[in-house]
């Protein structure tokens, strides 16, 4: 399964993934006071960052107007999502500003995560997803001689690509994913990895990859 079949598959599990979009443009002024702050998550030990890249944001006109804020929409597919999705909080009878936010701001979250997910599933190695689903039958944290094996054996496969991607670089791309974390020098999988697993199967996608 390629790419953009398991980005697919994954929003299967998210209601409205245009209503984000939609919804941020009609409630962009009490969005941008609630989402403006949000750079990073954390759930219990395990936090990951959501911060925009301010080079790449693009720039609104100052003068407030939605019409400065509306995509370009040539085809009309976006006025046609849009129809639907008013017609969405219609028949879920959420009318008052703050009620769209809480909506939107859920779906924001799931979005994020579900991004993540498919970034993750598009860069992780062969060693470190088998690891990973290795934590994830351990009743208790592991020591990180836990690891030495995977790394081993994918090194040992991958001479030439191993000789200058170290087992600190290797251990620390799921660290810093946040699939993984430490408590007392010991290793877990994360919630968040733990459902990215979940999510790899409930996508039916091809967990087999190279290094």
């Amino acid at each position: 399964m390629d790419a953009l079949t398991f980005v697919s598959k994954l929003f299967e599990f998210t209601a409205w993934p245009i209503a984000a979009v939609i919804l941020g443009i009609v409630l962009k002024q009490p969005l941008e006071k609630l989402l403006g702050r949000l750079t990073s998550a954390k759930h219990k030990d395990t936090e990951f960052g959501f911060a925009p890249d301010s080079q790449n944001a693009p720039k609104l006109a100052s003068s407030g107007s939605i019409a400065d804020a509306v995509p370009q929409d040539s085809l009309g597919l976006i006025a046609e999502q849009e129809a639907l999705i008013y017609k969405s909080l219609e028949d879920l009878k959420i009318d008052s500003a703050e009620d769209k936010v809480k909506v939107l701001a859920k779906h924001h979250a799931n979005l994020q995560i579900r991004s993540a997910y498919a970034q993750i599933n598009s860069a992780i190695y062969s060693s470190q997803l088998l690891l990973l689903q290795a934590l994830n039958t351990q009743a208790s944290p592991v020591e990180l001689s836990f690891f030495y094996s995977y790394y081993n054996a994918a090194k040992n496969s991958y001479p030439d690509y191993y000789e200058t991607y170290s087992f600190e670089d290797w251990l620390n791309y799921m660290k810093g994913s946040g699939l993984i974390n430490t408590k007392d020098e010991k290793y877990f999988i994360t919630v968040f990895g733990r459902g990215f697993l979940t999510a790899l199967t409930e996508a039916g996608a091809n967990q087999k990859r190279v290094y």
